[in-house]
């Protein structure tokens, strides 16, 4: 009898433990939209920078990323914008992502009817198709008005598109180039409607809207891993896909390479789904590949001190170039930064980080707290003084108050 109390008391304890309450690990939340132009309301996904979301007041703007099939590529693409963008990484910038999920992806995502082909596309799906361009019209007339009305967004905006979303957005980039700055495409459709995308691809005129565009393409083998290790040959479907895609292969290098910065990379390894997560990776890396911020080494105090902070501001001054607004290096890495110089009691360039952050964030409390720490730790009482009465004149509530009492008491 003993032993079952015990193993109910345990039991108790252990399910009291799970019962207690979480913090969920957040990336994003649901906003919704009316659209006159679809007449329906429309759910989309928002994911923020962190310094956005927590309210800071660095006054940063970001460049956006539209994803469409938003309901199954948001949470991936959020993972690698969080990665890439980290300070352990600092491989691309920071930026808002917008998910745009479907109600039906088969009247969302094409811009044209076409025929049916079975099994993979029922007289159903072809027969619904062509309201592409009603999409993007819900897209740039109400969907980006609204964003930019709502959250500090620069101009310079990315769309991220798979399948039949990666056919919309080679249609955007021929039709609507001016809409967004960079596409990210993952195998697209483009055997829609008798590959009519690809005549437009050959007849386009190669003018200046293609100025400073950015293209990355995706192109997957549709054989699957388990058939290719039975010595299957890739299957071609819908019927013509893979010829399609070899087309526009082609017709991307001969006429568009010279001006656009392009990039086309077949992955023989991966399939149609496949392919999204690695594509999605590797695009984002090419897109952005001007944006290469040094490696943090403290441990080399005179690379730090000759060149470490220098070639870090340049890379901001050369991102800023590319986005046509200013863009100052990032508050969060550069208060990181400073904090494992002063744990490594290397006060003086810690101070210059903390003073870099003061002059390009003077309304933020964070800034100037985290520089009256560095004089504290100094021992230089009378500036830290100053340093945290400056930051509670920005925020009443900054701990910047319990740290000046502590202060008083010495």
């Amino acid at each position: 009898m003993r032993i079952n109390v015990i193993f109910f008391l345990l039991f108790l304890g252990v399910s009291s433990a799970w019962a207690q309450e979480r913090k969920p690990i957040e990336i994003g939340f649901t906003e919704t939209i009316h659209s006159e132009i679809l007449d329906e309301d429309r759910e989309y996904y928002v994911h923020l920078p962190d310094e956005v979301l927590n309210n800071s007041t660095s006054n940063q703007n970001y460049p956006v990323a539209y994803v469409l099939d938003g309901e199954s590529f948001f949470i991936p693409f959020v993972g690698h914008v969080k990665s890439l963008s980290s300070p352990a990484h600092m491989l691309i910038p920071k930026m808002i992502v917008i998910g745009i999920p479907n109600t039906n992806r088969w009247i969302d995502l094409s811009p044209t009817k076409t025929q049916p082909d079975l099994p993979y596309l029922t007289e159903a799906m072809a027969n619904v198709g062509g309201g592409g361009d009603k999409f993007l019209d819900f897209i740039q007339k109400e969907l980006i008005p609204q964003i930019e009305k709502e959250y500090p967004v620069l101009s310079h905006r990315l769309l991220v598109g798979h399948s039949l979303g990666g056919l919309l957005a080679l249609h955007t980039f021929i039709n609507r180039t001016n809409l967004f700055d960079d596409y990210l495409v993952l195998d697209p459709s483009v055997w829609w409607n008798d590959q009519y995308l690809i005549k437009q691809f050959e007849e386009t005129a190669m003018d200046s809207r293609f100025n400073n565009k950015s293209l990355y393409v995706a192109n997957a083998n549709y054989i699957t891993g388990y058939e290719r290790k039975k010595g299957g040959e890739a299957e071609d479907y819908p019927e013509g896909s893979m010829e399609a895609k070899e087309k526009l292969t082609g017709i991307l290098r001969n006429r568009f390479a010279n001006r656009v910065a392009l990039k086309i990379k077949d992955y023989p390894d991966e399939n149609h789904i496949t392919v999204v997560h690695i594509g999605q990776y590797d695009g984002m890396r090419f897109l952005y590949d001007y944006f290469n911020l040094p490696t943090f080494s403290p441990s080399s105090l005179q690379d730090f001190r000759n060149g470490f902070l220098k070639d870090y501001t340049e890379q901001f001054d050369n991102l800023s170039l590319h986005m046509a607004s200013e863009i100052k290096p990032y508050e969060d890495q550069i208060m990181g930064m400073g904090s494992f110089l002063m744990s490594m009691n290397l006060y003086k360039d810690a101070k210059a980080l903390f003073e870099m952050n003061t002059r390009n964030f003077p309304n933020s409390y964070q800034a100037w707290e985290a520089l009256g720490d560095c004089y504290a730790s100094q021992g230089k009482i009378e500036k830290a003084r100053e340093t945290y009465r400056h930051a509670l004149t920005l925020n009443g509530n900054s701990r910047a108050a319990e740290k000046l009492r502590a202060l008083d008491g010495k």
